[in-house]
């Protein structure tokens, strides 16, 4: 029965372009909240309706456009007939509705879904799209978003930036104590507010100094740690002066391979998602290697995976 529902939904909702519009003009957009999540956590995503079209648009109400099962999901093996499964809604049906949405106007709403096992149990990219099932939605659909389901082994950390996100994977296999280090000052709130004050064309962009000039730290240090790690393009390491021991808050992402970084520094990561942010950030005008108008870290999150517990922070 599960196959037979599974073909019927696809005959139903067939596979249309990514970018999708009613005949009135009305266009949706779906955007999850987070590049990545785990497997067991639910998907924050946002939805904004546009009046695209020259006429106004009948009311809509926002359990209408936020119904129990209004997202379908799309794993990377489901093969070429994009067969899906609907998200279950978490969050509450939101209340109220538009009298009429003018030419030209849009409107957002945020809601939260729970996504199908079999697409939460398999690490890996997976498509959202959203689908009206009513009045002047009807059969519309927004584009196809992706979300990474990250393999639930590694925590995550998110820079959510004036210039997009930054989602990475930390390593606690290779530098506990850089990760448990991290993920304390994360959870303090150190980060927010914080900006990339150096970039290097070809090399890296570095951050977390409070100061935002480069000259502070967390008010300790911590040791050195050997990971073996290669640092390549996307990888994370804690910055550090030339004496051992020195590193504190500041941290660098590489934009190209850096081979001569192997074995000095610790590498405790690398990018999910967001390298084209961090390609961003590294070509914005700078002078002598700082940043004329530093991209800011408006929030950081850290992701633990279930039962995951750092290392005890050791400081120098």
């Amino acid at each position: 029965m599960k196959h037979v529902a599974w073909l019927l939904l696809v005959t139903l909702f067939p596979a249309l372009p990514l970018a999708a519009q009613g005949e009135d003009g009305v266009k949706v957009e779906l955007k999850p909240l987070r590049a990545a999540i785990f497997g067991h956590q639910s998907a924050e995503l946002l939805l904004t309706v546009t009046n695209s079209g020259t006429k106004p648009v009948a009311a809509l109400s926002r359990a209408q456009l936020v119904a129990p099962k209004c997202v379908l999901v799309a794993g990377r093996m489901d093969g070429p007939e994009r067969k899906g499964q609907w998200a279950e809604l978490v969050s509450k049906s939101p209340e109220g509705s538009w009298s009429a949405l003018q030419p030209g106007e849009s409107f957002s709403l945020k809601f939260t879904v729970k996504l199908p096992e079999s697409a939460s149990a398999m690490p890996g990219p997976c498509t959202l799209q959203w689908v009206g099932r009513a009045g002047a939605l009807k059969d519309v659909r927004s584009n196809e978003a992706s979300l990474s389901i990250l393999d639930g082994a590694r925590p995550t950390l998110t820079l959510e930036t004036d210039a997009g996100p930054v989602t990475l994977e930390l390593w606690p296999d290779k530098a506990p104590n850089h990760v448990a280090n991290i993920v304390s000052l994360v959870r303090a709130g150190f980060y927010d507010g914080t900006v990339f004050h150096r970039t290097i064309p070809g090399f890296m962009i570095q951050g977390g100094c409070p100061k935002g000039d480069g000259t502070g730290d967390a008010g300790y240090k911590i040791p050195d740690e050997v990971t073996g790690g290669e640092f390549q393009r996307g990888v994370l390491g804690m910055a550090r002066r030339s004496e051992p021991h020195s590193a504190g808050s500041q941290f660098f992402i590489c934009v190209a391979d850096a081979a001569h970084l192997n074995g000095k520094y610790a590498a405790f990561g690398r990018v999910l998602d967001g390298l084209e942010v961090v390609d961003r950030i590294v070509a914005a005008p700078a002078e002598r290697e700082r940043a004329i108008k530093p991209v800011k870290v408006l929030k950081a999150v850290v992701e633990l995976p279930k039962d995951f517990k750092p290392a005890e922070l050791k400081k120098v």
